[in-house]
């Protein structure tokens, strides 16, 4: 049983049939997302009328070139569920996803989790950018100084 809702923070910018793409492996998870929050900060507005078929979606729409960490930041201000999932415009999920990461979460009680990348030529990892984590207190002061994955 899954009782986690995620909420799913989908920066964005000038990029709508990425965003299709990415919104439509966020709708095919077995998991559900509980909220899609989209943060636009491109310089054309997405036509929301097709975002507004689904009722989890909130679109919110931002300064231009506001910055993804920005965008960030204003999805996690804005959302309600009790973890966030980020996703990238240009980005997709295995069906699996949230299902993997809910199990996790229930199994360990984890707070905090890091995903792999995968390429979609090759199904193969990429190589990460993180180093080691020597203590809870070197991770987190590495989490908000860099992108770790």
């Amino acid at each position: 049983m899954f009782n986690v809702k995620f909420s799913v923070v989908i920066p964005t910018c000038d990029r709508p049939l990425l965003l299709e793409e990415t919104l439509r492996s966020v709708f095919l998870q077995i998991v559900p997302a509980y909220e899609i929050i989209i943060i636009d900060n491109g310089n054309n507005q997405i036509d929301i009328k097709s975002l507004n078929e689904d009722e989890r979606i909130r679109y919110i729409r931002a300064l231009p070139r506001f910055g993804v960490a920005q965008a960030r930041n204003m999805g996690i201000c804005l959302s309600t569920g009790d973890y966030m999932a980020f996703l990238d415009d240009d980005d997709i999920w295995d069906t699996s996803y949230l299902e993997e990461v809910a199990n996790v979460i229930n199994a360990k009680g984890a707070s905090i989790l890091l995903g792999s990348l995968k390429t979609l030529e090759t199904g193969e990892l990429m190589q990460s950018k993180s180093q080691p984590v020597k203590s809870l207190q070197h991770f987190k002061c590495e989490l908000l100084r860099r992108n770790p994955v």
